[in-house]
């Protein structure tokens, strides 16, 4: 059986290796097990022939099989904590960093365990969520929201165009919503530095970008199911938010919209507490939950895989051209926006994001290792249905209605 060895016996043997591939290049290609030509001796578990790749393929006593596993880490990637694999069991929060063309990834655990998914039928500002036993399995999740730089350098190195020509942004002068096409992931309309947020991105734009990294880094890497995002989120809590119940306490531990938006456009209603931003802040400006997870309430709303009965179909251009707000069925996105009021920032909350991208809408990553699940079409409904429990709806009505 042909191996991928150059034969050379002198790099052969001598100090103990960890995965040797021997020699970087000679004349001949490795042949191992022996044939039906051979005798016993040429069929020893370390017998070693060689036979020039390019010449007479051995008188018919050459096959090959080959071996289904992770590919060699690419050059340009490199890992932060690399005793620590992606396949094995670790504490919750143990934090690994990815580094890819010189943009670091930093992901944060979350150990396989059993939530309650959904709220309480007194918890304020629920909205479509019952609640229900959720069993998962060990993920890493991105410590951030995928961050403009992250975005531009997928952009630069696959020359990237989405299929959305236009999207979605908050003027600031009319205070109006506005569908223009001078409105980008680079222009939103409000200033943003390299670590802020990427936002008007489609769907399809975050599942080519979660495609793109997976060739790069040999890693199953995709958009959260809605499973996935609340278990993160909660980080073990049971609460409406991962930090407790006082909805004062978000402007500790995420961007909506209060004070500071009301400072700038009086006529909006807000909370009543001020966390500094009145669009997009930079990662890590916040503290992060239990886990080391930031922003998972505010600053962008974050796109999730769909659930099984809402298949990934990309709107076409007729479609784009006729998409209200909010008409989306496919998708969902989670933790509230900076135009968010606290209803919606909880860790159960559900929003159904446009067709088109949004200025307040972006994604993060999950890693999952040796997934072998679909990743955007999950084997799980996670639609709520009807059940014995009440809703109430908010008291605070949603920013953009």
């Amino acid at each position: 059986e042909w191996c991928a060895d150059w034969y050379d016996s002198e790099s052969y043997g001598g100090d103990s290796k960890t995965d040797p591939t021997g020699a970087s290049s000679s004349d001949e290609r490795v042949g191992r097990g022996g044939s039906w030509h051979n005798g016993a001796i040429g069929c020893r578990s370390a017998q070693r022939g060689s036979c020039d790749p390019n010449g007479p393929k051995g008188r018919g006593v050459l096959g090959f099989r080959f071996v289904l596993g992770r590919q060699a880490t690419p050059a340009s990637v490199s890992n932060e904590n690399s005793d620590v694999a992606w396949n094995a069991v670790s504490k919750a929060g143990t934090r690994k960093v990815l580094t890819v063309d010189g943009v670091e990834y930093a992901f944060r655990y979350c150990p396989s365990g059993t939530f309650t998914m959904g709220s309480s039928t007194g918890e304020k500002g629920r909205d479509d969520e019952r609640r229900h036993i959720v069993m998962m399995s060990g993920f890493w999740m991105l410590e951030t929201e995928v961050t403009l730089e992250m975005w531009r350098s997928f952009v630069e190195a696959t020359d990237y165009k989405m299929e959305s020509p236009k999207g979605y942004v908050f003027n600031v002068a009319t205070s109006e919503l506005e569908l223009d096409p001078q409105y980008t992931w680079e222009n939103p309309g409000f200033e943003q530095t390299a670590s802020h947020p990427v936002t008007l991105i489609d769907y399809a734009g975050a599942v080519a970008f979660c495609e793109w990294l997976s060739r790069k880094t040999n890693l199953s890497l995709r958009l959260p199911t809605e499973a996935e995002w609340e278990y993160a989120c909660r980080a073990g809590s049971e609460t409406a938010y991962s930090f407790g119940e006082n909805r004062d306490d978000l402007a500790i531990y995420g961007n909506a919209c209060d004070l500071s938006v009301k400072l700038k456009f009086p006529d909006w209603e807000t909370g009543f507490t001020d966390d500094g931003y009145v669009f997009t802040s930079p990662a890590r400006s916040f503290k992060p939950n239990a886990w080391g997870l930031y922003d998972m309430h505010g600053n962008a709303a974050e796109l999730c895989a769909p659930a099984l009965d809402a298949p990934l179909v990309f709107p076409s251009e007729k479609e784009l051209r006729l998409a209200e707000y909010y008409d989306s069925l496919a998708w969902v996105a989670r933790g509230g926006s900076y135009e968010s009021d606290k209803s919606d920032c909880r860790s159960a909350s559900r929003v159904a994001p446009s067709l088109l991208p949004d200025d307040v809408v972006g994604f993060r990553l999950a890693l999952v290792p040796d997934d072998e699940t679909p990743p955007y079409n999950e084997n799980a409904d996670l639609s709520p249905t009807d059940d014995a429990e009440s809703s109430e709806t908010s008291e605070e009505p949603p920013i953009r209605d």
